[in-house]
């Protein structure tokens, strides 16, 4: 059988089909994002998701999540589908054992790099927040702020930066429009260089990391502890953020909801995260 790219008919919402894809490889993991991904526009997890992740994992294929969020962002998640295996978190730049809670490797800013971005942000009058240590840090409350608490179900603290000694922030985000954090993208990687990546999770939200933390190494690390290759792996994204993930798994696959960017990386595409792509995917792949 032959499976095809999929994109949506936007009368019937069935697939469409182009470019083949052979049904029935042998796949062994399966790494999805959260956000745009796997949850829905209104940030749940639909029954027809969960009962075909339920199915993956039964047929004893791992389940990993890849998220831009933090661990504690994405426990609930985790939680609810019933998983067990390691997490990719805050983009990459921490790998989590998905039974214990404890963090299996970190990569994380430098205090130079940390005095950059939050300088960066104070000269834009941007809103700036960092990862350190488990805690949520900013210097002051603003819509951003409040914004990306009620996104993650976190809550933050407020800090002067300066009086921090030792800035190693697993990572560090700014919350603003597009267009202006377009232009800061651009500054903080002339600024950076090669020592940190700045990409994008969703169109408001600038992330900024280690050069080696993404979801790509992260995949690759916990493939390569699981004795699974590339060929055998499938993975969902939607952003910037999961293209270095999707163009390492054999089968990389962008949501139609996907930025374009995201869809020209890769050959195969599935329904939007609000019509249940991950699912449809995954039932016409195993031939359900």
């Amino acid at each position: 059988m032959v499976f095809h790219a999929m994109k949506t008919n936007m009368n019937t919402h069935e697939p469409i089909f182009n470019d083949t894809l052979e049904l029935g490889q042998n796949v062994s993991l399966v790494a999805i994002d959260l956000d745009g991904t796997l949850l829905r526009s209104d940030k749940t997890i639909s029954d027809r998701t969960k009962s075909i992740i339920s199915y993956v994992s039964m047929q004893g294929i791992t389940v990993v999540i890849a998220t831009g969020r933090s661990y504690e962002a994405m426990l609930p998640f985790k939680e609810e589908l019933g998983l067990e295996s390691p997490v990719i978190c805050y983009n990459g730049a921490a790998v989590v054992d998905g039974k214990t809670g404890e963090i299996i490797s970190a990569l994380t800013l430098d205090d130079v790099q940390a005095r950059v971005i939050i300088e960066t942000a104070r000269t834009h009058d941007i809103h700036m927040h960092g990862f350190l240590d488990g805690r949520l840090l900013y210097e002051r409350t603003r819509a951003e702020s409040k914004q990306y608490e009620d996104h993650t179900n976190l809550i933050g603290e407020v800090v002067n930066f300066d009086q921090i000694e030792h800035l190693r922030f697993l990572k560090a985000m700014y919350v603003a429009d597009h267009d202006v954090l377009v232009g800061i993208a651009d500054e903080l990687r002339s600024k950076l260089g090669d020592d940190a990546g700045v990409v994008f999770s969703l169109p408001h939200f600038l992330e900024i990391m280690h050069a080696d933390a993404h979801k790509g190494n992260a995949l690759a690390q916990i493939a390569a502890s699981l004795g699974i290759a590339p060929s055998r792996i499938i993975a969902f994204g939607d952003a910037e953020n999961d293209i270095s993930m999707l163009t390492y798994a054999h089968i990389g696959v962008a949501m139609e909801n996907a930025d374009d960017q995201v869809k020209q990386a890769v050959q195969y595409r599935a329904p939007s995260h609000d019509d249940d792509g991950v699912a449809r995917f995954l039932e016409h792949y195993l031939a359900l």
